[in-house]
């Protein structure tokens, strides 16, 4: 009974320890990159390289290196085809991104992002929603378009000042 009464105080001072212990750690931020512009998602590459991709708001999709530094070339620029935001900050542009299921074997991902209004667009709205997909040079982390456009919607987003 003793033996059984000195475990359950060793357990309970070795729980208390833990949790003391626990709670002395401080966590730290860590400075991952530099010289990014609205980065909106980070998403880590399935090809086990410790590369992670980040999209920027302003049409970039920039490459994070395993070592913490970042390409010099973007894996994509969709600056050219989207919408000139206002300084570079506001509530349309490159917005969405997703790899595809297989994209270890095909290299395809897809994105949506703000471009120019159609001309059969409504004269209220201010922007045309494209959802488009593209894919990998084999081989590279150069980014080629697939599909134009998978999907095309306008849209009539507010900006900041308009509310």
């Amino acid at each position: 009974m003793r033996l059984v009464l000195g475990l359950r105080r060793l357990a309970l001072w070795l729980s208390a320890f833990a949790v003391t212990t626990a709670m002395a750690q401080v966590p730290a931020l860590k400075l991952v990159a530099k010289d990014l512009v609205a980065p909106i998602q980070l998403e880590e590459l399935p090809d086990g390289s410790g590369r992670m991709l980040v999209v920027q708001q302003n049409g970039l999709v920039r490459v994070l290196m395993a070592d913490g530094s970042v390409a010099v070339e973007p894996l994509l620029d969709l600056r050219p085809q989207m919408l000139v935001l206002v300084d570079d900050f506001e509530e349309r542009g490159l917005l969405g991104f997703a790899l595809h299921p297989e994209f270890v074997r095909n290299g395809r991902f897809v994105v949506t992002y703000s471009a120019p209004l159609r001309a059969s667009a409504p004269r209220a709205w201010n922007h045309t929603r494209r959802v488009s997909e593209f894919q990998l040079k084999p081989g590279t982390l150069v980014a080629e378009h697939l599909a134009q456009l998978l999907v095309e919607v306008d849209d009539q987003a507010l900006l900041a000042d308009d509310e």
